[in-house]
């Protein structure tokens, strides 16, 4: 529907509309290449993939490939996609640069996805929200995504494997997803190979990948299949995942790792510091499973609590430091869906200035969780 792709510079602006009704096999909402344009108060909606079944789908809602787009209070919603391979129902974002240089990258504030659906047909579904697509090169990239909700997407993969119901991190080279502050719930990831409800990543020719969450809700997301890992994080081959101040409440995998699941080889590792792990589950690995490879688990200052035995696959692939086990006491986990949950902390929360160091904002010490610590009330006002 919308085509900026002519080289537009920072002065482009598109602002307060509704973008509805677009066909396209990438971008057919807005498609965004090689350009600079703000988007600013947009509704991006109901547009579909129109690939062939043999092609590719990517980004049936909004496509940035190659740009430093600023998003701006964009909700990017209910867009399908069905294809032989899809890559972001809702938003698809791509890098492309000379190795060794800094790629483009866009900027995302108070950016949200809903109840975008994907369904691939064949080799791979990433992302039934959002799909990163690091293309060739060892550039590093660092696209920012500050605050937004990420809820009710979905991503099927029929015959193939399914990636990140929520987001998705697909590609080679070494690459990095800086700067996440997201509300991440009711996220589903399906097929016979899933990885990942709210975030999963999986790479073909695979280097060293990071991507990293501060004050971050993962929250009911889930992963289903016969080999289905990472209720709220699955990942494939050499990627990190790191976590500050965040909680992973509620999620579940069908296979392994209720919380946090890996199937890959090479350096795999989740990292969570003064994060709340409640009440995930799966079968094998109620909090952290995996299904091959020698993954590496991590807390430090963190309340995991409420899991199932056995917590994790194997406790020698996981470390903890001055962690505790108590019940958080959220003010509200009972509406049927999470992003209703309030997950603020009751005064009497054993989880409230629990370590005696970092600061939250009102001066007092941090509390563990998405509302504590120095950034505690920074991102809040942007999830839904």
């Amino acid at each position: 529907v919308v085509t900026i792709a002519s080289g537009e510079g920072s002065d482009a602006w598109l602002h307060g509309f509704t973008i509805t009704g677009g066909a396209a096999d990438a971008g057919a909402g807005i498609y965004v290449e090689a350009s600079q344009p703000t988007l600013e108060d947009l509704v991006v909606e109901g547009n579909t993939c129109a690939s062939p079944a043999s092609g590719a789908c990517k980004g049936a809602g909004v496509a940035l490939v190659e740009t430093v787009a600023r998003l701006s209070r964009v909700e990017i919603r209910d867009n399908t996609a069905e294809a032989d391979e899809v890559c972001g129902a809702g938003l698809y974002v791509s890098y492309a640069a000379i190795p060794g240089t800094v790629a483009v990258s866009p900027e995302l504030t108070d950016v949200s996805l809903l109840d975008n659906s994907a369904v691939a047909i064949g080799d791979l579904g990433a992302g039934g929200g959002a799909c990163f697509e690091w293309i060739d090169g060892n550039s590093v990239l660092y696209p920012s995504w500050d605050g937004g909700t990420v809820a009710g997407n979905s991503v099927e993969a029929v015959g193939g494997v399914a990636v990140g119901g929520g987001i998705a991190f697909i590609g080679e080279g070494s690459s990095y997803l800086d700067g996440m502050h997201l509300f991440v719930a009711d996220n589903v990831v399906s097929g016979d190979e899933a990885l990942g409800g709210g975030f999963g990543n999986y790479c073909d020719n695979p280097g060293t990948g990071w991507a990293w969450f501060q004050n971050s809700i993962f929250a009911n997301n889930a992963a289903a299949g016969a080999s289905a890992v990472g209720g709220a994080i699955g990942l494939g081959f050499d990627f990190q995942v790191g976590l500050a101040y965040a909680d992973l409440v509620g999620n579940v995998a069908e296979t392994a790792g209720g919380a946090a699941g890996a199937v890959g080889t090479g350096l795999v590792q989740v990292s969570l510091q003064e994060s709340n792990i409640v009440a995930n589950s799966a079968p094998d690995g109620s909090a952290f499973g995996w299904l091959g490879g020698s993954p590496y688990f991590r807390t430090v200052y963190s309340n995991l609590h409420d899991h199932a035995a056995p917590e994790s696959t194997d406790p020698a692939r996981v470390s903890a430091y001055a962690d505790i086990s108590a019940d958080p006491l959220y003010l509200d986990t009972s509406a049927a869906s999470a992003v209703d949950w309030d997950l603020h902390l009751d005064p009497s929360s054993p989880c409230v200035d629990a370590f005696d160091f970092s600061a939250d904002p009102d001066g007092t010490y941090a509390d563990i969780g998405a509302y504590g610590g120095p950034y505690g009330s920074g991102y809040h006002d942007h999830w839904k």
